[in-house]
């Protein structure tokens, strides 16, 4: 059977299912999906939508007319290659949604390294999906996301903005003199000034912080 779309668990078989679908516009795979290093350039050559971890995604993306990526690798952790990370530009067309999380979002260097190298890859994102899990400087976005000079959508999902005693305790007070300004702290003033830098916005939203530092305080549907 011929499917334009697939969801698979924990599949051993990855690499014969997918070359018995030459039709398969869109893939969605969970953990423990192994077996793609033999993949042939000529498999799912139709593939346009992607959910997988980073080293899956580093095999399907290159050759193939990927526009929309959901990896389920949080970027900078310890098991996130970044060489396997550039792989993900060489799809055949642009990508232009790209979701992730991000792993120790109080380091906001990292934060900003993680941005450039998503506007460096994926210069021609449209819509945007960062999973924060904790406190992001509004600087950081308002001096980071025009980069993406084709954003139309943007979200930060279980985000809050980070305060004067976040930034206190960050590398931010060292590095950017933050704290002579007041940080933003209503997602609405963010989001307006965003807009005014970015002419190509048209929706920015936000879901509340649910889990912080470890401790779970609640979920998030």
């Amino acid at each position: 059977m011929s499917l334009k779309r697939l969801s698979l668990w924990q599949c051993q078989g990855l690499l014969h299912v997918l070359r018995d679908q030459p039709e398969l516009e869109e893939l969605r795979l969970g953990w423990s999906c192994p077996g793609l290093e033999n993949l042939e350039k000529t498999d799912v050559p139709k593939l346009q939508a992607l959910t997988a971890s980073l080293q899956e995604a580093a095999h399907l993306v290159p050759g193939r007319p990927i526009q929309r990526l959901d990896l389920n690798t949080s970027f900078g952790s310890p098991d996130f290659d970044l060489h396997a990370f550039d792989r993900l530009s060489l799809s055949t067309r642009p990508i232009t949604y790209f979701s992730v999380a991000l792993y120790h979002p109080r380091e906001d260097e990292g934060v900003r390294a993680a941005i450039r190298a998503f506007a460096r890859n994926w210069p021609n994102i449209e819509s945007l999906v960062l999973t924060v899990a904790g406190p992001i400087s509004g600087q950081t976005i308002l001096d980071e996301i025009p980069s993406f000079q084709s954003i139309r959508e943007l979200a930060f999902l279980d985000a809050r903005l980070a305060t004067a005693d976040d930034l206190a305790s960050s590398d931010l007070s060292h590095d950017y003199g933050i704290l002579q300004e007041n940080p933003l702290e209503d997602w609405d003033q963010l989001f307006s000034r965003l807009k005014e830098l970015c002419p190509t916005l048209v929706k920015a939203w936000h879901t509340p912080l649910t889990i912080f530092y470890g401790c779970c305080c609640g979920l998030s549907m």
